[in-house]
């Protein structure tokens, strides 16, 4: 038989909106104890996400103290592996704390998100130019970071993401521009067939290594082929492939072709040269 509840029993009394807020208060607090710089972040995104909908001035402090602490992680980690070997694969891998903060800022404020993105890339472009040689790798990985970003952000702010896809246009193409293209296309193929033409515009004049990066969105291929960083893709169901896109890159490859017969041999390496080749037999 059940009992009766003794009169006046309830939610508890502490179960305030005032205690939630200082308890949230207490650990970001708390935080700062902590020697692991990405535990405090996370501890600080998560505080600045809870108190938005409340005190928005004290969820952007708590989001900028995160940003400040992920821009000094960062640099700390390009310092410490500045005479380490390098492994593109490894450190795509291994999540850059500034996207992360960025990520969460855009789901509750994507105009302060972009400018805080404009803003990194900036400091981030005036530091390799500062450096005594142009750092291709770095600017690999904030292409792959920048789209990486993007796909986890399509989910909740389509702007947003496509914010940061057009910016990883001024860097150089990676498998990662297809595996946004599909993710795209899943919900909205017009608007990934209209992001591949920008890009396939971008990329057109660049480097071989770069330009057949674009290759298998157009044809539905579900792997990048020969390339410096192999992909795999998931195509998805309803794909409809666009013969006017697989006709501009058809015509911009073979025009980059007939420039490479043009050139010198000696200046046209064995692996573009083959990369080429293999290219071809695709179609």
């Amino acid at each position: 038989m059940a009992q009766s509840k003794p009169a006046g029993a309830g939610a508890s009394s502490l179960c305030t909106h005032d205690n939630a807020i200082e308890i949230i208060r207490q650990q970001m607090e708390v935080s700062r104890t902590f020697d692991n710089a990405i535990r405090r972040i996370t501890v600080l995104l998560r505080a600045g996400d809870l108190l938005w909908p409340f005190q928005q001035e004290n969820a952007r402090a708590a989001f900028t103290e995160a940003l400040e602490l992920a821009v000094q992680n960062e640099k700390e980690k390009r310092e410490h592996s500045k005479n380490s070997p390098r492994a593109l694969i490894l450190d795509m891998q291994v999540a850059d704390q500034r996207y992360v903060v960025i990520r969460a800022v855009a789901r509750r404020d994507p105009a302060w998100a972009k400018k805080l993105i404009q803003q990194m890339l900036k400091l981030d472009r005036q530091t390799a130019e500062h450096a005594s040689t142009r750092d291709s790798y770095s600017e690999v990985l904030t292409a792959y970071r920048l789209l990486d970003s993007a796909n986890q952000l399509l989910a909740t702010d389509v702007n947003a993401a496509f914010d940061l896809a057009r910016n990883s246009l001024n860097y150089p193409a990676t498998s990662e521009i297809t595996r946004f293209l599909y993710k795209v296309a899943e919900v909205n193929q017009q608007a990934a067939d209209q992001f591949y033409d920008q890009a396939l515009v971008v990329y057109a004049d660049r480097p071989m290594r770069e330009f057949l990066y674009l290759q298998a969105y157009p044809f539905a291929f579900p792997e990048g082929g020969d390339m410096p960083t192999f992909g795999f893709y998931t195509v998805p169901v309803k794909f409809v492939t666009s013969n006017a896109l697989q006709r501009r890159f058809i015509q911009t490859l073979l025009r980059r072709a007939q420039q490479a017969l043009e050139v010198p041999l000696m200046k046209v390496t064995t692996s573009i040269s083959f990369r080429v080749q293999r290219t071809f037999c695709r179609y």
